[in-house]
């Protein structure tokens, strides 16, 4: 369930939980999280992240 979880706040949606948020959450340190789920997270998620950051930028 854990695992699910993690994986859901991650890439269950448009708009990802943080991963300090999701530790926080599970009761873990970020490093805990990143050592257990951090394959959640690939080349082609970060780059798609930053796409989705780039698009509802707000100019300053």
């Amino acid at each position: 369930m854990r695992h699910r979880f993690a994986h859901q706040c991650h890439k269950g949606s448009g708009n990802p939980i943080s991963i300090k948020d999701a530790a926080a959450a599970m009761g873990h340190s970020v490093n805990t999280h990143m050592n257990s789920y951090g394959s959640y997270t690939d080349e082609l998620a970060v780059e798609k992240a930053f796409e989705r950051h780039a698009e509802n930028r707000i100019e300053a």
